[in-house]
């Protein structure tokens, strides 16, 4: 991982990797994120997710004692989002949901089940949350759930046998949909949700794997599978 500093427009990238005194490694990185404290966590899907603290980043200081494991049961994580309600949500392969409230309580485990009580949503992708306080939940090969956390209820579920690689909002009724067979735009309102295909170039079916939202610009990161 590298650590890019700007100033007075001159650009200093640090590689930011463990001292040998380490155990902590970032091989597989899938997401990076800075949280309310300015703290940056670092998902991967082979050493779970990784804490570097803000002091860290401000001094280029990386060693044990500034970069720290978050203790999760699982190693295997891909996705992460904060909420308005400064809850940190993490999406893990084969574990299903975790998230951590602002009062700094331990990660608990979040199961989404469907009306038999069978969890449904284990190989997470991709997490967002919607102005109505409902939960977007992309997966693997599942399609994309829609939950209610207040009520714990599918409100819906969307683009089945798809998997949904990234979330990206753009208002309070439209969220855009990075999938492996293109980019969609969800319009929504109340329980009333509108899938619309969109054209990226006329290019045949890309997986949309990353979006990226700056100034009202949205950036792509897709794969096109001939």
């Amino acid at each position: 991982m590298f650590h890019l500093k700007g100033e007075k427009g001159n650009y200093l990238i640090t590689k930011i990797y463990p001292k040998k005194d380490s155990a902590i490694n970032f091989s597989r990185i899938a997401n990076i994120i800075q949280d309310r404290q300015n703290n940056l966590i670092v998902t991967s899907r082979a050493d779970g997710a990784i804490k570097i603290n803000e002091e860290a980043l401000r001094k280029n200081d990386f060693t044990s004692s500034t970069i720290n494991e978050i203790d999760l049961p699982t190693r295997k994580i891909k996705s992460i989002f904060i909420s308005r309600d400064k809850t940190l949500w993490i999406g893990s392969l084969g574990n299903g949901v975790f998230f951590q409230n602002n009062s700094g309580l331990k990660f608990k485990n979040y199961q989404i089940k469907d009306y038999k009580n069978n969890s449904i949503v284990s190989n997470t992708r991709s997490i967002i949350k919607d102005d109505n306080d409902n939960l977007w939940v992309g997966t693997l090969f599942e399609g994309l759930f829609i939950y209610d956390t207040s009520n714990q209820t599918i409100v819906k579920s969307i683009l089945n046998g798809k998997s949904i690689f990234a979330l990206s909002k753009i208002d309070n009724k439209h969220i855009l949909v990075g999938a492996s067979d293109g980019l969609y735009l969800v319009t929504f309102k109340k329980n009333n949700y509108i899938t619309k295909k969109l054209n990226t170039n006329n290019e045949t079916n890309p997986i949309v794997f990353s979006i990226a939202h700056v100034n009202n610009h949205y950036w792509l990161e897709p794969t096109i599978i001939s």
